[in-house]
């Protein structure tokens, strides 16, 4: 007889476990779901908003490009304030038209990367905080380009 009552006791034990258990279940997945649909509400209304922005970034985008000429624009939105320059002369355009000038000596690789990062520099040199800072770092980038033209 005892060892019956003991083996009903762990039973009423494991039921009462397992009731508790999916108790905690229900209530965990009712959360679950809680935020499952949550996130669904937020993710849809923020596509809605992506399609609102986007339909508005394509007319000004059809707008720039029929300003500058069907030129894609969307370098000047990824081009940071400090070298787009007026919006048409960016800091890039200035570059590729000095290197493709005609050249007397031909500049080895590191030296014209030198160039550029000196040309950098002096581009951004009054966008920025520290212009002095800028222009060492110019002067520094000219010094390493003319040791490369010299070795080269």
């Amino acid at each position: 007889m005892v060892s019956e009552i003991s083996e009903l006791r762990k039973r009423c034990a494991n039921l009462d476990s397992f009731r508790y258990e999916n108790e905690v279940l229900s209530r965990c997945l009712a959360r679950a779901e809680l935020m499952h649909r949550r996130t669904a509400e937020h993710l849809r209304e923020e596509r809605r908003r992506r399609r609102i922005a986007e339909c508005a970034n394509s007319e000004l985008h059809r707008q720039l490009r029929a300003w500058y000429g069907g030129e894609t624009v969307t370098s000047l939105f990824d081009t940071p304030a400090h070298y787009r320059g007026d919006g048409h002369v960016t800091c890039c355009r200035a570059m590729e038209s000095a290197q493709s000038q005609s050249k007397v000596v031909e500049p080895t690789q590191m030296a014209f990367y030198w160039w550029a990062c000196s040309f950098k520099y002096v581009w951004r040199m009054w966008s920025k905080a520290d212009p002095v800072a800028d222009g060492n770092k110019a002067i520094d980038c000219l010094r390493k380009c003319m040791e490369e033209v010299a070795d080269g």
